[in-house]
């Protein structure tokens, strides 16, 4: 069922998802490894919204969709449901497991202490834009050393 509300209907709708896609140009397989091996936090994102661990069917649905992270979260959604249910995960204890986030905003205090690993949530939203003048952005080592206590 199409949105027909649109003046010509369907037709205008057709051609306007025709028109996208011929923009975002031919995706293969090569694509898709391409947007894996570039964007590891957002495959990881992806999946975690979609409520899916499959990176290549991650970046797929970012591939076919432009790099839009809510449509590639809606299509890998969709796509989940279609799939067969494989097996039920068993419960697991959390300190049997290696945390690699732990945020609570509700708690400050969480047992075993908040953990950000890596992420821009609490970056400053600066853009590099030597790069675009040719000079190359590094950014700065992690010191792995460096162990933040906050008491």
């Amino acid at each position: 069922m199409a949105y027909v509300a649109t003046r010509c209907g369907e037709r205008a709708i057709d051609q306007a998802e025709r028109l996208y896609r011929a923009e975002l140009g031919p995706i293969t397989r090569e694509r898709i490894e391409e947007v894996r091996r570039a964007l590891p936090l957002l495959i990881d994102r992806v999946m975690g919204e979609a409520s899916l661990y499959d990176p290549d069917v991650a970046a797929l649905a970012l591939a076919q969709t432009g790099g839009d992270l809510y449509e590639a979260v809606l299509l890998l959604r969709a796509w989940r449901t279609t799939q067969p249910r494989l097996a039920i995960a068993a419960p697991v204890l959390q300190d049997d497991l290696f945390t690699h986030r732990r945020i609570s905003a509700a708690f400050k205090d969480i047992p075993g202490g908040q953990i950000l690993g890596p992420t821009l949530d609490y970056s400053h939203r600066i853009l590099a834009t030597g790069v675009l003048e040719g000079e190359t952005f590094t950014p700065p080592p992690v010191d792995p050393a460096a162990r933040i206590r906050c008491e």
